[in-house]
């Protein structure tokens, strides 16, 4: 999963945006799974294709991503 910030953003405001993204993906993430920084406006996680994935994305898109812009 890859998460887009608008590239729109001040660099300023998109910084603290990924920070707070990364560490509510970090929080949202489960044993097994890597965060990682992408470039100034992606963040990726990593996950195995498990059961239940799908409803955890719809859990982010409402959530964390779609309170600060974000796309999944």
């Amino acid at each position: 999963m890859v998460v887009v910030l608008d590239a729109s953003d001040g660099p300023w405001r998109r910084a603290a945006r990924m920070v707070v993204l990364s560490h509510e993906l970090g929080r949202f993430s489960t044993p097994g799974e890597s965060v990682c920084v992408l470039g100034r406006h992606r963040i990726a996680v990593v996950a195995p294709d498990a059961g239940g994935l799908d409803a955890r994305l719809d859990e982010l898109r409402r959530g964390s991503v779609g309170e600060h812009g974000a796309a999944l």
